[in-house]
């Protein structure tokens, strides 16, 4: 892992960095469009509180998935294993099954929309992923098979691999445009994150080929993630059929 800042005693890891820039930007988004728009969604300072638990609950989503994914082993020796968040070893899906549970129990508890936040909270998810594979691509994980083709990158001195980092990262950043300007017209209905789940899912997928780290079990000869990521799209589609013929009623 490339150490961002190395003060000898201790040191900055990128990847850390670049997933609280990810998470924070994202903050920014998701107020900016709320002000932008006008729109009565909840406090400014809730909106903080709401964003710090996210983060809590998607960073123990995102440990708990690789533990019981990848390193079972883990588990077994120690139960508290679960909770070393400053170690290496973090499964996005888990994060975000973190993060959209933490959502639903607020947004149900105080009774808050959610078409109109989860239509704002989509894109703001692409800016994070955006950012957590930036981080992924400095520390060195998540990367791909050999390959010959002239963008190949050398992480340790070995063969060309693919940048399956930065694959998904553009992927993230083509998706956020895509939804912040689909959001500009279609706003508020319900739409955006059925969006983003089969826009994500369809990049991973695909994505999923050219990895080259070990991906766990596999199930149908697809990686764990490949077999999330069909029922994420599926998910998706419902949720977007679902919104399209309240639209027409």
């Amino acid at each position: 892992m490339m150490p961002l800042i190395d003060l000898g005693f201790t040191h900055l890891n990128s990847y850390a960095f670049f997933m609280a820039c990810g998470f924070w930007l994202g903050f920014i988004y998701f107020v900016y469009f709320v002000k932008s728009r006008k729109i009565n969604l909840m406090p400014e300072n809730e909106m903080i509180y709401l964003f710090a638990a996210i983060f809590i609950f998607a960073i123990f989503g995102a440990k708990a998935a690789y533990v019981i994914a990848e390193r079972r082993e883990l588990l077994f020796e120690n139960i508290l294993n679960l909770f070393k968040f400053w170690e290496s070893g973090f499964v996005y899906y888990g994060g975000l099954i973190g993060a959209i549970v933490c959502i639903a129990l607020y947004l149900t508890i105080k009774k808050v929309s959610f078409k109109t936040f989860c239509d704002i909270f989509a894109p703001a998810l692409c800016i994070n992923v955006f950012f957590i594979r930036i981080g992924c691509f400095f520390a060195g994980c998540c990367y791909g098979r050999e390959t010959s083709l002239p963008w190949g990158i050398k992480f340790t001195g070995g063969a060309p691999l693919h940048p399956a980092q930065i694959y998904e990262a553009l992927a993230a950043f083509a998706l956020f445009l895509f939804l912040h300007f689909y959001n500009k017209k279609h706003f508020g209905q319900g739409k955006t994150l059925s969006l983003y789940l089969m826009g994500y899912a369809l990049a991973r997928f695909i994505i999923e080929f050219f990895r080259g780290d070990e991906r766990g079990g596999y199930f149908l000869a697809m990686s764990p993630s490949q077999n999330i990521s069909i029922a994420m799209f599926i998910l998706g589609l419902v949720i977007f059929t679902k919104a399209e013929k309240c639209q027409k009623k």
